[in-house]
């Protein structure tokens, strides 16, 4: 009857019987199939847009073309090549400490695809990354080198400078960008936050790991003390020692600040929680996104170009015991 069929253009389909009122234009092509047959009797797999001709279903070829993207590491530090902040610092052991992040940064190896990213904020990270991935690359390891915040846990993308772009646990949830920057990650990725403190529970670094991992759909990682202590040393190769080398000092080297510095009243937390991270683990409940929390020991990128997590536990160690009793007993 009228109103029962629909026009494909090259011919009429009759949903009812879901056969065509026509032979197939094209059936000379598809010798084994019946020229009245619809979507190859396969209307799951395949769609016929115009009548004339199966083709693929898109979402099939989409999840194919996802399946050939390569996988690749990204690490985003500052363009002005600066860990200060400030390009026109006098002081000298700030210049020895700029360089030798830099150095870190810039040499930091990976037998799998290690792309650095020098950006200045956000929106510089953005236009770079796609540059670098193109059409054919997607993130599996994120790493955000910046600096943090003891009393208020923070990172940054892009330079530690005011333009850079800074983030707190109360400004990553609804922040377009950051979910911009999402879309670049693959499935099952980890973001691991280089900056100190940025995953201790006293400053809110729960709430900021929390909230990025369930922001980026993605694990996220970030350190309960000093971020580039030796104990949360990422990419263990010779550039380490060559960064710890520009301080010089055996504090440093046991994992800890200089107590000259910062004394253990004033970085409690800071040096109680050495070689723990914070790990927040994206999850689907009752179709809320949410993130799972657990506390763990350092993480380290393997030269593969995953992420472990170490089965040695600083905190319990000898010479950990050892060091933190010295710091102690130093006056305020």
């Amino acid at each position: 009857g009228g109103g029962n069929s629909y026009d494909f253009g090259a011919r009429m389909l009759d949903p009812r019987i879901g056969r065509w009122m026509s032979p197939d234009p094209l059936m000379d092509l598809f010798p084994s199939q019946s020229p009245y047959s619809t979507f190859d009797n396969n209307p799951i797999f395949w769609i016929d847009p115009n009548g004339a001709a199966p083709q693929s279903n898109d979402k099939d070829k989409e999840k194919e073309k996802e399946k050939e993207k390569t996988k690749v590491n990204v690490l985003i530090g500052p363009k002005d090549k600066t860990w200060s902040g400030n390009e026109k610092t006098k002081d000298t052991k700030q210049k020895d400490v700029d360089a030798a992040m830099m150095n870190f940064i810039s040499n930091a190896k990976s037998e799998s695809e290690l792309i650095v990213i020098e950006a200045t904020n956000i929106d510089d990270a953005l236009v770079l990354l796609k540059e670098a991935l193109g059409d054919d690359k997607e993130i599996e390891n994120l790493f955000i080198a910046s600096h943090g915040g003891y009393k208020n846990a923070s990172f940054r993308i892009g330079n530690n400078g005011a333009n850079g772009s800074l983030y707190h646990a109360w400004s990553v949830s609804n922040d377009k960008k950051l979910k911009k920057l999402g879309e670049s990650l693959s499935d099952n990725s980890n973001v691991i936050l280089m900056g100190c403190h940025a995953g201790s529970y006293h400053n809110g670094g729960d709430k900021l790991v929390q909230n990025l991992s369930i922001a980026l759909n993605a694990t996220v990682y970030a350190n309960q003390s000093w971020g580039w202590s030796p104990q949360s040393n990422l990419f263990y190769d010779d550039t380490w020692t060559n960064l710890w080398g520009a301080f010089d000092d055996p504090y440093y080297q046991a994992g800890y600040s200089n107590p000259a510095e910062f004394p253990y009243a004033s970085r409690k937390q800071a040096y109680d929680n050495a070689g723990k991270w914070t790990k927040a683990s994206p999850v689907l409940e009752k179709g809320e996104a949410k993130a799972n929390l657990e506390t763990v020991n350092a993480v380290y990128y393997k030269a593969n170009g995953t992420i472990g997590v170490s089965d040695f536990d600083w905190s319990e160690t000898q010479e950990n015991k050892v060091e933190l009793k010295k710091v102690k007993e130093l006056k305020d």
